[in-house]
């Protein structure tokens, strides 16, 4: 089959090579995607656009042509250099078009990755333990060097990088001169560029950003004002913006993540007198009732929480953001915010906020969260966003590291998050043993009004829970302030009890029956299933629609080819190995961001050690104990039994959350290699048996169904989570495999 070792390797580090950028082009579709989409939408387009490796699988699979080996591959990545430029340069440099369009759009490049990985893997299938081997490994690379070069090299020259290692696979495959010499002259080009300020110049000017609907930047434009960016940071993370909201008036500025969650930044030049109406605003209460020595801010952001507190009087503010940039962009614009963050009652910290005051052993006066915006994109937009800041297990580590008459404050969005937020609180302090005719009087709560056409509606409500009971001195200022700025009054002990925390309180109903009987989902968010901002009570309409295409594009595959080539048990096995896959990939994600306290890093270390590790199995998996036919269920039962004891370990996390992060990061990569280990065997030993019965026609099929069953697998074990919850997606997956234990040998019987 190979000619030489030169064309053995360089078909390997091809497919190592093709699949790391692929799926580093996928993660730069997902940060496009995130800053010009609302979240929802980002996962149905990415998701969509991953339809395009089955869809490229089945075309591979029909296609007739006779051609060698090397121009069959250099066309298809010829394909896939053209069209991941392309798909860049539209969403890029053309005004916000939609969501349809961008499914369109993104799912060529895809397509024209499916039609090569299936000729690869059906060409060179005797050799398919080392090609999935590449195969992983260069996913695996992708998960860390994505990451790393977004940090390092910023979005646009990362960008570039991927376009430069495509076109170097391209020269070093083409046949056709004209080609080699385009190839040669754009790899120059763009090595060129990433050393100019044109990099900066493209960074600063998406125009499909600056003309998305969605984005905070428009929302200014369409109340009146002129905004501009002056400060744009494009890292690992996420891109992080600062608005300048007028050019008249320069008194606030908000720093955006992905264009949608906002914090404030206040002008300030060191000086209390200076400062005009920060302290008149109602999230100031907190400081206005009694004094706080200590104060937590999570989510720190753009400063303004922490100029409030350090107003308020307080000695010593942890002021704890998981954002590196933005904490770069209060630094650098400290002559514009009073050198906040260098205050010498200020101890900035970069972290996941839960995480740093379980671990600070601190009691505070006031631990306070104010619009911390969870839901923007992470994790390639293949699960929905997690939120353990405001779970159960959450607010009770908050209640724990409060002094005796310590406050938990929330700032929220709207009445709905303030809802869920004030439920969870309640069942936690039902737990701790506050008797349920007391729990009001732990609670204040207060909103901004906004005035509409229509009415008045609850604006940015906070919501104040003691430690202790309120005192009637405590009550007596609340409401004073509270009247004297025109603020609407939820809750106050004793003066204004008929919201539902006085029903409560009165036993005229329970937090089930609200729960139950309200419109909107507000059932406390758990660490097994910490979707707080999952507002909707059944499944959404775009989970559905997903899964209604994803489920008609099989039963095409199914009527048309499968059936006709006698292939039907053969495809379920790959099917229920893309699916299982998936599903086991995005469960650790999900269980894994508490655990390492970072949504990146819990994104780069699953995805890297399960890829890695499942690469490594590939390569192992022709070990004569795994390719005796006696054995060959060996891989399947390794699969089972460890990650049975993985979903052992996640009912117990909460054990070992208080550990070093590097206890904590070699544990993670523990677990998940011996699952991925046995999970990487298993596909090439089916592809192995189907070559061997002379069946590897039907290879690029079982590649497209194994394909489209992952995004079925991303689907629903997004769905899964957030109604069963996390430990049942683990469950989910476990119940797949020992399936797959039970039928694989008749499901790769020959002539089914």
């Amino acid at each position: 089959m190979f000619e030489s070792s030169y064309k053995r390797w360089r078909l390997f580090i091809s497919v190592a090579l093709i699949s790391m950028t692929m799926l580093m082009f996928e993660i730069i579709l997902s940060r496009l995607f995130s800053t010009i989409l609302s979240y929802h939408y980002v996962f149905l387009v990415v998701s969509m656009a991953v339809l395009g490796l089955g869809l490229g699988s089945v075309i591979e699979y029909n296609d007739q042509t006779i051609d060698n080996d090397d121009r069959k591959i250099s066309n298809n990545i010829l394909g896939l250099v053209i069209s991941k430029f392309m798909v860049f340069g539209l969403i890029y440099f053309m005004p916000y078009i939609s969501h349809i369009v961008y499914i369109v759009l993104s799912i060529i490049p895809f397509i024209f990755l499916g039609k090569l990985m299936a000729f690869i893997f059906t060409r060179y299938s005797q050799h398919i333990r080392k090609i999935y081997f590449a195969d992983m490994v260069g996913g695996g690379l992708a998960a860390i060097l994505s990451i790393l070069f977004l940090n390092q090299f910023k979005f646009v020259r990362t960008s570039l990088i991927i376009f430069i290692i495509n076109t170097i696979i391209l020269l070093i495959w083409s046949v056709d001169k004209k080609i080699n010499y385009i190839s040669l002259g754009t790899i120059m080009l763009l090595s060129v560029s990433m050393f100019s300020n044109i990099t900066a110049f493209i960074e600063n000017n998406f125009i499909g950003y600056m003309t998305s609907p969605t984005t905070s930047l428009q929302r200014v434009r369409s109340r009146g004002g002129n905004p501009e960016i002056i400060y744009t940071n494009w890292d690992g993370f996420a891109r992080t913006d600062v608005i300048r909201l007028n050019d008249t008036d320069d008194s606030w500025r908000i720093v955006t993540i992905n264009g949608g969650a906002n914090a404030g930044m206040v002008r300030w030049d060191g000086q209390p007198e200076e400062i005009i109406g920060i302290t008149d605003e109602v999230d100031f209460l907190p400081y206005i009732i009694r004094e706080n020595e200590d104060v937590a801010i999570i989510g720190a952001g753009g400063g303004k929480d922490v100029l409030q507190a350090v107003l308020g009087g307080a000695f010593n503010i942890d002021a704890i953001e998981i954002n590196p940039s933005a904490i770069e962009a209060v630094k650098d614009m400290s002559d514009y915010n009073g050198n906040l963050y260098n205050l010498p009652q200020v101890n900035f910290i970069e972290g996941d906020g839960r995480s740093v005051i379980q671990k600070s052993g601190k009691k505070y006066d006031v631990v306070f969260l104010s619009l911390v915006m969870t839901n923007t994109t992470e994790s390639i937009g293949l699960s929905m966003a997690e939120s353990y800041i405001y779970t159960e297990e959450a607010i009770a580590t908050y209640i724990e590291h409060l002094k005796e008459d310590g406050q938990l404050v929330f700032v929220t969005h709207s009445e709905n998050e303030l809802i869920k937020v004030s439920n969870t609180v309640y069942r936690v302090l039902q737990e701790k043993g506050i008797p349920v005719e007391d729990i009001g009087d732990h609670f204040i709560v207060a909103t901004e009004v906004a005035n509409h056409g229509n009415g008045v509606t609850v604006s940015y409500p906070m919501a104040m829970i003691k430690n202790s009971k309120y005192t009637q001195e405590e009550i007596a200022i609340a409401e004073q302030f509270i009247s004297k700025h025109g603020y609407g009054m939820i809750h106050l002990p004793g003066i204004y009890e008929e919201s539902m925390y006085g029903d409560l309180s009165q036993g005229l109903v329970d937090i089930d029956s609200i729960i139950k009987t309200y419109p909107s989902n507000i059932a406390p968010a758990t660490d097994n299933q910490p979707f707080f901002y999952n507002f909707s009570k059944g499944i959404t309409p775009n989970f559905i629609y997903m899964i209604l295409i994803i489920v008609i594009a099989l039963l095409m595959i199914f009527k048309n080819v499968v059936i006709a080539n006698r292939a039907t048990n053969p495809s379920i096995l790959f099917g229920m190995l893309g699916l299982g896959f998936m599903i086991i990939e995005i469960g650790f994600i999900q269980k894994l961001t508490l655990f390492l306290e970072h949504p990146t890093r819990a994104f780069v270390i699953t995805l890297s050690s399960l890829l890695v590790s499942a690469g490594i199995g590939s390569y192992c998996s022709a070990f004569k104990i795994f390719i005796d036919k006696k054995n060959r269920h060996y891989s399947i039962i390794g699969v089972v039994f460890s990650l049975f004891f993985t979903l052992i370990f996640f009912n117990n996390m909460h054990l070992f959350l208080g550990l070093n992060i590097y206890y904590k990061t070699f544990i993670s990569v523990t677990i998940i290699f011996f699952s991925g280990y046995f999970m990487g065997m298993v596909l090439p030993h089916s592809i192995r048996v189907l070559n061997e019965s002379k069946r590897n026609q039907i290879i690029p099929l079982m590649y497209g169904i194994n394909g489209i069953t992952s995004v079925l697998g991303s689907v629903i074990a997004v769905v899964i989570s957030m109604y069963l919850g996390i430990n049942m997606t683990m469950i989910s997956g476990i119940i797949i495999y020992a399936l797959i234990l039970l039928m694989m040998p008749k499901l790769l019987a020959e002539g089914n």
